[in-house]
């Protein structure tokens, strides 16, 4: 069974600054959706690094706000960074637990290839996520893609290969390419190019032979 991961939020009060926010290590942030009223909320940084690092986009989480009675159930539907790649906003999506849901799960390679570390292949990553539907209950923050099993260069692994429960229904296509070793470019010398300066010297050598011709005839 999933672990459960829990976020404590607060709410913003009305006139309340994202500067103030901020300042007190905070990041703003609301819930919505379907037949549910926006909240704008307010949550820790320095928690919400640590939720998305376990939850990713895809991962339930109860998020608990201080004013109401019980946690609620949400995923990370989008994040706003600044330049130095800091949380600046989160959505929160709230979930219907009695209905499935589409969403796109992470995949996470693991294990070595001995196409690659044996055979020196380059491991192509076609795919860093894959697209499924759900219950609510089975969400999780990622899937594990073992690329152990890539023994040759030029083994693949499509979706139909990857190890997931029947509880997820799979929309992309069985036959699409998630990983695949390919082999190393051999590096092509190059011949070397005349400049223009040889060119140039190399015509004055045969006007030059020339001339000694006519002066021999």
């Amino acid at each position: 069974m999933t672990q459960k991961i829990v976020l404590n939020a607060k709410k913003r009060e009305s006139g309340e600054k994202i500067s103030e926010i901020k300042e007190a290590a905070g990041v703003p942030a609301v819930i919505y959706g379907q037949e549910y009223e926006n909240m704008s909320l307010k949550v820790n940084s320095v928690e919400l690094d640590k939720i998305y690092g376990e939850a990713g986009s895809s991962a339930m989480i109860d998020l608990k706000v201080d004013s109401l009675e019980k946690p609620v159930k949400v995923i990370i539907k989008d994040l706003q960074y600044n330049h130095k790649n800091q949380i600046i906003h989160v959505d929160f999506y709230k979930i219907d637990e009695s209905k499935k849901l589409s969403t796109s799960i992470a995949l996470e390679f693991i294990g070595e290839s001995e196409a690659v570390e044996v055979k020196k292949g380059i491991l192509l990553k076609n795919m860093d996520a894959i697209n499924v539907e759900c219950s609510p209950a089975d969400l999780v923050s990622h899937f594990d893609v073992d690329i152990s099993v890539l023994k040759e260069v030029g083994d693949t692994i499509t979706v139909a290969d990857l190890k997931i429960s029947e509880a997820y229904t799979i929309a992309n296509d069985s036959h699409d390419s998630v990983a695949t070793v390919v082999e190393q470019k051999k590096e092509v010398e190059e011949e070397p190019v005349e400049t223009a300066e040889a060119t140039e010297e190399g015509k004055e050598e045969v006007e030059k032979a020339e001339g000694e011709d006519k002066k021999e005839e």
